[in-house]
């Protein structure tokens, strides 16, 4: 094991204007720094080709390199509230979009301790769904409640495909942020019934 004395580390971190390209690095995109773990290798694969022999002789030619890394940093002050915290270039790279300013806004009636009304519309755009469908599907969901379940494929009259399942019972959903809006994932569900009347599929 190798050491380097790391106790006058700086890090600073900036959006790169185009791919691969350094932006200039100022005193204002320093941030705190805890802890830094990064590491590349190869990507390793399992050879298939057949060789003759039970000799193994090593990986690939040509394998990409990953890189990953793990950050560990704390939020500081904010000085100056019109412009980007320090930190913003990272939360934008995990968000995949630019950051935005609020201005604020005062609370209105009704606001408490955990949650704030406002008396005119704040401005910020929330990807989600809090409709009563939505919340009744994860209920079900979470209580294991049969719900019925149908599906139509097309828009063309005689190129309709509709599939309809009596009593189906959804399991929890996984939550997946790896778009740029929460998705949820439904796995191992199977359609319930009785002398086969489980799944209904139709033409027209």
């Amino acid at each position: 094991m190798a050491y380097i004395s790391s106790n006058a580390n700086r890090w600073y971190v900036a959006g790169e204007s185009a791919y691969g390209q350094i932006p200039a690095i100022t005193s204002v995109n320093r941030i705190p720094a805890v802890k830094l773990a990064a590491q590349q290798q190869r990507e390793k694969s399992q050879r298939k080709d057949k060789t003759g022999s039970r000799t193994w002789p090593g990986m690939p030619a040509g394998m990409r390199k990953q890189t990953t890394f793990d950050l560990t940093s704390y939020m500081r002050d904010w000085p100056d509230p019109t412009t980007l915290p320090s930190h913003g270039p990272l939360i934008e790279a995990a968000m995949g979009a630019a950051g935005v300013l609020w201005a604020g806004n005062a609370a209105g009636v009704g606001s408490t301790a955990s949650n704030v009304v406002f008396a005119t519309p704040h401005g910020l755009e929330l990807f989600g769904r809090d409709d009563a469908a939505t919340g009744a599907l994860y209920q079900a969901a979470r209580q294991q409640s049969a719900i019925s379940v149908m599906f139509q494929l097309g828009q063309v009259p005689g190129q309709l495909m509709g599939i309809y399942m009596q009593s189906l019972v959804p399991s929890v959903p996984q939550f997946d942020d790896s778009d740029t809006r929460l998705q949820w994932k439904f796995t191992d569900m199977r359609a319930q019934g009785t002398a086969e009347n489980e799944i209904v599929v139709a033409f027209g």
